[in-house]
């Protein structure tokens, strides 16, 4: 009778566990990179700036530019007058989402609307 040979798995799963590990630890570190450094949408909007204290009583009598900044936003820059030829002083700077900025102006709308409804209002014509 002849004998069979026995197959020997001496594989070892040490290099596999290794970087299951490794990449368990490194989508944590990812994840808490996203969680806790990545400003969001509304935190860049209310980033602290040099200006921040003015933003408790902040005081405009003006809108200045309104425009688009580099990421979409709608930005404006509310200014103060500060007399007859003399350069507007920008108080603060605000920006939205187009998407906000459009759902503001809806409500204000409807608002107006409502107002004009109630005969509190009139268009002048």
């Amino acid at each position: 009778m002849v004998k069979q040979p026995t197959i020997v798995n001496a594989t070892s799963h040490t290099p596999t566990i290794i970087l299951l590990i490794l990449n368990l630890m490194i989508t944590c570190a990812l994840l808490a990179h996203v969680v806790y450094y990545i400003p969001s949408t509304t935190d860049s909007a209310a980033a602290p700036t040099d200006r921040a204290e003015l933003a408790i009583d902040l005081e405009t009598n003006g809108v200045g530019t309104i425009g688009l900044d580099s990421t979409n936003r709608v930005r404006f820059d509310l200014i103060k007058l500060t007399g007859e030829g003399t350069t507007p002083e920008v108080v603060q700077t605000v920006t939205v989402t187009q998407q906000d900025f459009l759902n503001s102006l809806e409500r204000f709308s409807s608002f107006r609307a409502l107002l004009e409804e109630k005969e509190i209002i009139r268009r002048n014509e």
